[in-house]
């Protein structure tokens, strides 16, 4: 919704510096994903995922194991 970046800005100020995403790859195409990426970074987080697809997006967490260990994206 519109109030999403007031809200992801609020969390980033409490995270510590790092932020896990998963979206999945049914963004393909989409320039938000980016956008966020950006905005977090603007913010002073590091971007993690528990996986990265091919299309250099974090990976959605449904099916991945356990044992994951977050890399920075």
């Amino acid at each position: 919704g519109e109030d999403n970046d007031v809200h992801m800005e609020w969390v980033a100020a409490h995270t510590g510096g790092q932020m896990i995403c998963a979206w999945g790859s049914n963004v393909k195409g989409l320039s938000r994903p980016v956008e966020v990426l950006e905005k977090l970074r603007s913010w002073g987080v590091t971007p993690l995922a528990l996986r990265v697809n091919g299309d250099g997006m974090p990976a959605h967490p449904v099916m991945l194991p356990y044992a994951c260990v977050p890399v920075e994206i």
